[in-house]
């Protein structure tokens, strides 16, 4: 998008987002702005209602792919550079806005390793017991393991690198 007051006045039909997800197996939608004149270089709004998620304030889980884009296709940032660092803001249009910083380190401009960080607070807390929180655990080192491939035409570098061993 080409302008952040865009980026906020997005108003998505989440049922046909949700109808959509199904017919292309994606569970999420990033829309960001790039501000290479200021601090913070990208704004982004993550819709992901098919997963239950109308929109996440702040994700880790779309910045970090992100960085990794931008160094792919050598977007705003220096190709002989050994890293990409840029800062993030989201969740401004939902009131819950936050930062993160990522971080890509290179190797002949291929992404190599991908870190996010920034500070969190807690919204919410549960607990799982019993037979749940090892499917939740299953399910978790599944997502992560290289050999995942329920990800269709989606390196497997965007969802964790290095993969977890």
């Amino acid at each position: 998008l080409y302008s952040n007051e865009l980026l906020h006045g997005l108003q998505p039909d989440l049922q046909k987002l949700t109808k959509i997800s199904k017919q292309i197996e994606c569970n999420g939608y990033y829309a960001f702005t790039l501000n290479p004149q200021n601090r913070i270089l990208v704004h982004g709004r993550m819709f992901a209602p098919a997963i239950g998620i109308a929109e996440d304030p702040v994700t880790g889980n779309a910045n970090g792919p992100l960085g990794a884009y931008l160094v792919h296709f050598n977007i705003l940032q220096d190709e002989d550079a050994r890293c990409f660092d840029f800062d993030i803001m989201q969740g401004e249009a939902i009131k819950r806005d936050g930062t993160m910083h990522v971080h890509v380190e290179k190797e002949h401009g291929t992404p190599k390793l991908v870190q996010i960080t920034g500070n969190a607070v807690i919204a919410f807390s549960t607990e799982f017991s019993g037979l749940f929180s090892q499917q939740v655990f299953m399910m978790s080192a599944y997502l992560h393991s290289p050999e995942d491939s329920t990800a269709p035409d989606v390196p497997r570098w965007w969802l964790m690198y290095p993969p977890i061993a």
